[in-house]
């Protein structure tokens, strides 16, 4: 007769796939919303690619450059990611991207302090 196994079954409001820039993001907007959440990574390591991109994210106009004395807009925003993207420019997901980390950002301030 086979051995009987038990398992123990867990609950997570929100699960996160992946450690990087923008999974550590969620994971940390989320538990400070007051959600369980569940951060999974594939390797042994924390950090994804970012961590291998020396850790930087760039949300352009974010609040705290101007709070360091550093200016950035969003017009330059576009013209950098009209000239990198060139043919791949799509506005609407250039200004998705643009717009929404900056509230998140001012949202994981917010509920950090």
């Amino acid at each position: 007769m086979p051995k009987s196994s038990q398992h123990t079954a867990y609950e997570f409001d929100f699960v996160v796939a992946g450690s990087g820039g923008a999974g550590l993001t969620a994971a940390i907007v989320a538990a400070l919303s007051g959600l369980k959440v569940l951060l999974i990574e594939k390797t042994q390591y924390f950090g994804g690619t970012t961590a291998l991109s020396g850790g930087g994210l760039w949300i352009p106009n974010n609040p705290h450059m101007a709070d360091n004395g550093l200016s950035d807009s969003f017009e330059e925003a576009d013209r950098y990611l009209r000239n990198v993207l060139g043919n791949d420019y799509n506005e609407k997901k250039v200004h998705a991207f643009r717009n929404r980390p900056v509230r998140t950002a001012d949202q994981a301030t917010a509920l950090a302090s």
